[in-house]
């Protein structure tokens, strides 16, 4: 399987946006390492952004790859 120049600039932008919240997280957590309530608040915290974040990045990726599905079907 190839990607397409869509599916290429999508993965990369999603590569780049995970390393984003993922280092910004982990930054937050250093930072704030000699205060534990706060630092554990802001790993939980960290964890539920990229949880969010990762959900709908997989949803719309789904979609695309039904839209397609359906679109193919109607050509054949």
């Amino acid at each position: 399987m190839t990607l397409n120049g869509w599916q290429k600039l999508w993965m990369g932008c999603s590569v780049v946006w995970g390393f984003v919240c993922v280092g910004s997280s982990v930054l937050l957590v250093i930072e704030n390492l000699g205060d534990a309530p706060l630092a554990a608040y802001i790993a939980v915290a960290s964890a539920l952004v990229l949880a969010i974040w990762f959900l709908p990045l997989i949803a719309i990726y789904i979609f695309g790859w039904v839209i397609g599905w359906v679109a193919q079907g109607f050509r054949d």
